[in-house]
Order: C-alpha cells, then structure tokens, then sequence
C-alpha cells in the first residue's frame, strides 16, 4: 500500500493488514499486539447491547480450497457475531463464528483464533488506500466487492481450525448494510472462484448477517 499519512487512515489500513494476517496465519499466538501511532484504546464497547440480529442465526456458507472442501454450502449457525468499528465508523470488522468469541480475543489487532472443528468467518468491510478522512458507514449503503483502491468494499475470510479459506482468482458479490453503530447487519451475497469464469466455485457467503460492535476505535 501506499502510505496514508493521517493517523485514522495509517490505523485502518495497519489494522486490516494485519487482520488479514492473522486470519491467514490462524490468529495470533504471541499474545503481544503490535503499537501504531494511533490511540489504541477503544472509545466505547457495547459488548451486553442487542444486535440488530441476534444470534443464533443461520446463513448459508461454503469454503474450499481446491478438492479440499471444509463447509459445503451448508446452513451455518452462527453461535457468536461480534464486530469492531474503526476509524469512527468508516470501517468494519465483523467475526461470525459457530462457538462462542471471548471480547478478549479481539481487539484493533488481535482477532479470535477458532480451535480444532471450530469455524470463524471473518468479513472485513474498508477502504483500501483509502483517503485522508474517509467517511463513516451509513444504513442503507449497498456495498459491491471489487479489487480496486480507494473505493468502499469488502472481504470475506474463513477459518477452519488452522487452515484459511479465502478469495482465488476472481470474485463478486455486494453487502447492503440495514443497520450501523452499536451494531452492524445486512445482506451478504459473496463467491470467489478458481478460474475466472466463476466455473469452480471454491468459497461463498450468503444470507442476512449481524453483529454487535463490542469495540469502536
């Protein structure tokens, strides 16, 4: 990335990357979060409010990675869905999981590890390379996925015990946000594919979601 010189935005983009990381890696094992040169320190947590949509709550999930196939498009139970906001509401991180998340576990960078035969599905709602003072997330917004930078979009993770699962060489798909703030909900509708002709499918999410924000910074 190129360097984003405002602090909010360094903070979001050293956040997403090295969220990314760690649901790449599994999580994080060492127990020491990196420093940024933003404050850390959550501005509020709303960790016993209610969501928009509580769970449990099913959603439809598949995740692959070639002709190993982990979840096959089955309906998911969602046992916890929690979320962090970032940069004042321009951002999301939302974690679905099938077991339940400790708010411990998640903080602007550390994320939740699943364990052995748990499965965490991770959506990442930003800006790549995105401007100085990006804007704050609105109800109502219809979010398309797109490689691009500088534009609102999003990413989708899943994890299997240690093994990831995430985009190949193509994907499509949007999010439409129906609620933001204390907590976040909406419509996802994602697939990514190893061939660009969407002709093998490997990983996919779709259904009504929400999540409690348990952090905002």
């Amino acid at each position: 990335m190129h360097a984003i010189h405002h602090w909010k935005s360094a903070a979001l983009a050293a956040f997403l990357s090295l969220s990314l990381a760690l649901a790449a890696c599994g999580g994080d094992d060492s127990g020491d979060e990196p420093s940024s040169g933003a404050d850390e320190t959550p501005t509020a947590a709303s960790s016993g409010g209610e969501s928009c949509r509580p769970a449990p709550y099913l959603i439809s999930l598949r995740a692959a990675k070639g002709d190993t196939v982990a979840v096959d498009d089955v309906q998911f139970e969602v046992v916890a869905a929690k979320a962090v906001s970032l940069a004042g509401g321009a951002a999301y991180t939302i974690y679905l999981a099938d077991y339940e998340i400790p708010d411990d576990q998640i903080s602007s960078f550390s994320a939740p590890k699943p364990g052995a035969n748990q499965t965490l599905v991770t959506v990442f709602i930003t800006v790549f390379n995105g401007p100085a003072n990006p804007p704050a997330i609105k109800a109502g917004e219809e979010i398309a996925f797109t490689p691009d930078f500088g534009v609102l979009t999003f990413r989708v993770v899943t994890q299997k015990g240690s093994e990831t699962y995430s985009a190949y060489s193509a994907a499509r798909g949007k999010v439409t946000l129906s609620d933001v703030g204390d907590s976040v909900c909406g419509e996802i509708t994602y697939e990514d594919s190893a061939t660009s002709g969407f002709s093998s499918i490997q990983n996919r999410l779709e259904g009504a979601f929400g999540a409690v924000v348990v952090k905002k910074y």
